[in-house]
Formats: C-alpha cells, sequence, structure tokens
C-alpha cells in the first residue's frame, strides 16, 4: 500500500526550502554510500560533505564520513570526525543511541589503528556516560559488544551475562 503524500501545502517557503535541502543532503549520502560500497573514497567523502553543506545539522553525514576516514586508516581524522559528529548530536538534541556510534567509532578507529589503551580510554570514558536503557535496541548490543572486547564494563552497567555488575545495597 502506498504511503499518504505530505500535505506540503501549510509550509512556509524557508520551510519547504529547507525540506527540500533536507532531502537533497540525503540524497547525496545515498550517494556517498554507494561510492563507499565501492571503495570509491574520495567521492565518498565529496558526497558526504555536499550532503554536510546542505544540512549540517544531521551527524549521521560525519559519522558516514568517519567510516571513510576508517577504512582508509586515517585514524586522527576519523576520531576527529566523530568527535564533530558528537558535537553536532548534542548541539541538536540527537537520540544518544546516535551519539554512541560516534564514540564506538572513535573507540573502533584507535583499536584498528593498534592503539589499545586510547580504545580502551575511549570506550570506557564514553561507557561511563551511557545510559544502556535509553540506546535502541540495535545501538545497545554494538556498544557493549565494543566494550567487551577491550575492557571489562563499567560498575553500574546492565551487560548481556548479568543483571549488573554491581549489586545495590538494600539499606
Amino acid at each position: 500500500e502506498p504511503e499518504p503524500e505530505e500535505d506540503l501545502s501549510q509550509l512556509t517557503p524557508e520551510e519547504l526550502k529547507a525540506r527540500e535541502q533536507r532531502l537533497a543532503a540525503v540524497a547525496k549520502k545515498e550517494e556517498g554510500n554507494a561510492h563507499y560500497k565501492a571503495k570509491r573514497f574520495a567521492e565518498a567523502l565529496a558526497s558526504y560533505d555536499a550532503a554536510i553543506a546542505l544540512d549540517p545539522k544531521n551527524m549521521a553525514f560525519l559519522l558516514n564520513k568517519a567510516a571513510v576516514y576508517l577504512e582508509m586508516k586515517e585514524i586522527e581524522t576519523c576520531v576527529a570526525t566523530c568527535k564533530d559528529a558528537v558535537a553536532v548530536g548534542r548541539e541538536n538534541r540527537a537520540p544518544f543511541a546516535e551519539i554512541a556510534k560516534a564514540f564506538v567509532r572513535a573507540g573502533n578507529a584507535y583499536k584498528k589503528g593498534g592503539d589499545l589503551q586510547a580504545a580502551i580510554e575511549e570506550y570506557a570514558a564514553r561507557a561511563r556516560r551511557a545510559r544502556f536503557r535509553t540506546l535502541s535496541p540495535a545501538a545497545a548490543p554494538k556498544l557493549r559488544r565494543g566494550l567487551a572486547s577491550t575492557s571489562p564494563p563499567p560498575p553500574g552497567t546492565r551487560t548481556p551475562t548479568s543483571r549488573t555488575t554491581t549489586r545495590r545495597s538494600s539499606a
């Protein structure tokens, strides 16, 4: 069954322009995804940059760009791009699950670069702030796997194999 069409008659000219820019940005992102899958990284970066220029409030475009840098083994650029994504996400009240993806990707970048200490610090620092109960069902296991592969979970966090890592005293 086809989806009902949006009623655009109530939108102001500015809102219509913003909507068109968001749609164009998503199209550029999809173009970048196709380049990424074909391992045409320079073209993917150009497409993601175009998406960011059209919709600078969408942190997903920065995360995609970070994924390209990770594949290119440009670890520091990947981590910096992840941090930019976190800043954009926080500024625009992105869901925590999206912000957690940036933290995990930064940790994975350090891990891929062989800097396990930095990876552990990245995972641990971010996990202390993580609220696993607020993560989407898809994001929580990824964050937990990232943590489990490098260090034990911080006290008080939920893990797949236990109720909590610390017991609360009943007083």
